[in-house]
């Protein structure tokens, strides 16, 4: 027994090797967490797959998508094989293979108001993978409701934003932007496959700070990124006082 504990401990620490040399790095924590992604599309592989690597313990993937051939310049899970399938239940297979200590669940489900309790039960943060404004607000709402972190993005063409709402210490979502129009013009439905990979990569680093308890850099903040000009720009977020969701909590 002390052998195969002593074996399961060497591949841990060879696994996690860089990252546990770096300063304040927590393993335990990242180890014991639960994070829903949801939608597992551009933002979402990127996320899902470096959240799996980095060994959170526990992913929650929802997405009822099926992974079409325009879907591989962004969405790193797949491939022309790929095509006609689940995406969360092949993003659980390429997840799995690259890292099976982690706890991997999957939900072939949009998110609604009669299911998101249910598919978010014990997740510490939520990180949204989604294109659309209605299941944003969805996931906001959720959040200010259980007081989790939201880790919200957002992509079209060259640009992408990257923030963290939480309350009662942030804005939310709803504070700063109505439901029916978007951060950036995303109607066209365009994008080029770095954005994502930029913005995923970023949810990502916020997602592992605060499951270690570091300070997230972005945590009331939106950081928007212009990949063409290579331009990024920080707004910082002030709290509607009269905002319909987060006011009333």
């Amino acid at each position: 027994m002390d052998d195969i504990r002593r074996e399961e401990n060497d591949i841990f620490n060879e696994r996690y090797l860089r990252q546990l040399r770096i300063p304040g790095w927590d393993q335990k924590k990242i180890r014991g967490s639960s994070v829903l992604i949801a939608g597992v599309g551009g933002l979402g592989s990127v996320t899902a797959t470096y959240l799996a690597v980095a060994g959170v313990g526990r992913l929650v993937l929802c997405d009822p998508g099926i992974i079409e051939r325009s879907n591989l310049n962004r969405q790193i899970l797949y491939t022309e094989v790929s095509i006609g399938a689940s995406k969360v239940e092949v993003a659980r297979a390429r997840l799995r293979a690259a890292n099976p200590e982690v706890d991997f669940v999957i939900y072939n489900d949009l998110i609604k108001e009669d299911n998101i309790e249910k598919i978010a039960e014990g997740c510490d943060i939520i990180v949204d993978g989604l294109d659309n404004q209605e299941g944003r607000f969805l996931l906001n709402d959720f959040t200010v409701k259980k007081k989790l972190p939201f880790v919200y993005g957002a992509v079209c063409a060259w640009e992408g934003i990257v923030g963290v709402f939480q309350q009662p210490r942030t804005a939310c979502l709803a504070c700063v932007i109505s439901p029916s129009r978007s951060f950036i013009n995303s109607h066209s439905g365009s994008v080029v496959g770095t954005t994502p990979a930029l913005i995923g990569a970023m949810q990502s680093a916020e997602t592992l700070k605060i499951i270690m308890g570091m300070e997230s850099c972005l945590l009331g903040k939106l950081l928007i990124v212009d990949t063409k000009c290579m331009k990024y720009d920080t707004i910082d977020l002030e709290k509607n006082k009269e905002c319909p969701i987060c006011s009333i909590q």
